[in-house]
């Protein structure tokens, strides 16, 4: 099964796979780690990550492996893909607001659906003055449940999106810290702005 990141024409592209097994499938580790804490011991990091663009900084959990997509986007999981992290960041050229922003979030949310095709809308929200959206589903990724987290934040001409994942029995053992995560993200506007701009047409 595969995990998208949001492309320059509106659709997503592969971030992140995972066996059928639940096992990660093998993929470059940036983070040059060979230990990796069990689900109930995270430990983030105290030394920030950094994309090579530059489009965002995180500090991420200890030991789980990076890979980076061409553009703005990674994938953040742990070795037993017990939990996965999608940071990605699109420019929108003109700032979006009511129905545009609240397409992007349904044509990102259908995106999903059809990627990962089993799966439970649980709850969403969306405050166009706050430029704030979230979703929440429950998915199943190589036979194994999962709780599947979107956040949208639209920052002037930008939309952040922050995918949080994790399976079902750790979903209330990962929430602080990935709440944790979400906090200290630091995105870089200046770098995203100069990317191609997202397509909101499909």
């Amino acid at each position: 099964s595969v995990l998208f990141s949001a492309g320059a024409d509106g659709t997503l592209t592969a971030l992140s796979t995972i066996s059928s097994a639940g096992q990660p499938a093998a993929q470059e580790d940036t983070t040059a780690s060979e230990t990796t804490a069990a689900p109930q011991d995270i430990v983030i990091s105290d030394q920030p990550y950094t994309h090579p663009t530059g489009f965002v900084s995180a500090r991420l959990p200890e030991g789980w492996s990076v890979t980076e997509d061409e553009s703005l986007g990674i994938s953040v999981q742990a070795v037993d893909a017990s939990g996965i992290i999608i940071i990605q960041a699109v420019n929108t050229f003109d700032e979006i607001s009511g129905p545009q922003f609240e397409k992007l979030v349904n044509n990102y949310d259908s995106s999903v659906k059809r990627s990962l095709g089993n799966s439970q809308e649980m709850d969403r929200g969306f405050d166009d003055q706050a430029g704030e959206a979230f979703l929440t589903r429950k998915v199943v990724i190589a036979g194994l449940n999962y709780i599947h987290e979107t956040y949208f934040n639209r920052v002037d001409n930008t939309v952040q999106i922050v995918d949080f994942l994790s399976r079902e029995e750790y979903a209330e053992q990962f929430l602080p810290h990935y709440q944790e995560i979400y906090a200290r993200l630091q995105f870089d506007n200046g770098v995203i702005l100069n990317q191609p701009v997202f397509n909101l047409t499909e």
